[in-house]
């Protein structure tokens, strides 16, 4: 399982918004970066900067910001992949591996907010697959 392989050169914790907003419009253009961050989607400049480097798409950065940088590169695609609005995920910043005892497989529960109280459970396993199926095997 690889993780993702952002820039090198960056200490992107240490690094301020500004900063991150500064390498962002060089690397997309200053003009989408207002328009993201114009309609508030760009809450943390450093995730989206350390997204949009490993993986050089503007969007889907914005959508992994809030994500475990420690997930292998094939979760996060398969959670971009999965048509799960995962911009409205909680709790998704230090996610545990669980070890699925019917396919031996780590996975990672996750959950979507709905409205209100009220959150959906999923799953992603290491192979990147998405499915609410597996919490009868974990849980």
């Amino acid at each position: 399982m690889s993780k993702t392989q952002p820039n090198p050169r960056f200490q992107y914790d240490d690094m301020t918004d500004s900063v991150a907003l500064h390498h962002l419009a060089n690397d997309y253009g200053a003009n989408d970066v207002k328009y993201w961050m114009g309609r508030n989607h760009i809450i943390s400049p450093q995730d989206v900067l350390y997204y949009a480097d490993a993986y050089g798409d503007l969007e889907d950065a914005i959508l992994l910001q809030s994500w475990d940088k420690r997930l292998p590169s094939r979760v996060h695609k398969a959670l971009l992949d999965s048509g799960l609005d995962i911009y409205e995920a909680v709790n998704n910043h230090e996610l545990k591996a669980e070890r699925c005892p019917c396919c031996n497989a780590d996975m990672w529960r996750f959950e979507i907010w709905q409205g209100g109280d009220y959150t959906s459970t999923d799953w992603v396993d290491e192979w990147g697959n998405v499915t609410d199926d597996f919490v009868e095997f974990v849980e």
